[in-house]
């Protein structure tokens, strides 16, 4: 395996090739261990450093890359098969889900805050997201399959990803016009959770990510049998 390197301020890149002074280590000194609930060799689900409610994970790369736009260009099979497997176990765990992801690019704006792929999976119908979105003035273009996204980072183009592989994915481009950490504002809209308790890095929901790694079979960040 290559060095690890850090890719942008959350040091996706560092954390998951195995480094030891992480975000997620400073964020919980006193455990879990790991935030990992599966991964092959280049993807991995985790939950999310500060979940905005219980089942917030992350798909993400090992690799920097930019967005799944990207991916889909270079692994697309593996990172089909890898999210399918995740998302049939996330089913039975949580029930139905929303896929997001605001799919940067080299010259992206702040609102991703982190630039390294990460598609963000909650416990909530798309419509809940979707509806929110359209009143923030996105118009959306329904896709046939993930693998539709390959053209956005052919293109260099930023986007907003909503819904799920059962009902549908649709895409959004993005206009430039969204605050950092949308998503979690979004979430914190629907939530009822104030805009300034959403950002991940001024409030830790650790009760929450242990019950997310609980539902998965995980103690402490270790699987128990």
């Amino acid at each position: 395996m290559s060095s690890p390197y850090y890719c942008d301020r959350s040091d996706f890149c560092y954390e998951f090739s195995g480094g030891k002074e992480t975000e997620f280590k400073q964020t919980y000194p006193d455990g879990p261990e790991s935030r990992i609930l599966l991964e092959s060799e280049h993807f991995l689900a985790v939950s999310d450093v500060s979940p905005m409610l219980a089942g917030h994970c992350l798909i993400v790369p090992r690799q920097h890359a930019y967005s799944l736009a990207e991916i889909m260009i270079s692994r697309p099979d593996e990172l089909s098969t890898f999210l399918e497997l995740f998302l049939e176990r996330y089913g039975r765990a949580f029930g139905p889900y929303s896929l997001f992801e605001h799919g940067s690019t080299r010259s992206t704006n702040p609102a991703a805050c982190v630039t390294h792929a990460h598609l963000h999976i909650v416990p909530l119908e798309p419509d809940l997201l979707s509806t929110q979105m359209t009143s923030d003035g996105m118009t959306f273009t329904a896709l046939k399959n993930v693998q539709d996204l390959a053209p956005y980072a052919s293109e260099e183009l930023p986007y907003y990803l909503i819904g799920n592989l059962e009902s549908g994915l649709h895409i959004a481009l993005d206009d430039s016009q969204r605050p950092r950490q949308y998503f979690r504002l979004l979430l914190g809209r629907i939530l009822d959770i104030p805009a300034d308790e959403c950002d991940w890095a001024l409030v830790i929901r650790r009760d929450l990510l242990l019950e997310t790694l609980s539902v998965f079979g995980l103690k402490d960040g270790e699987r128990v049998d």
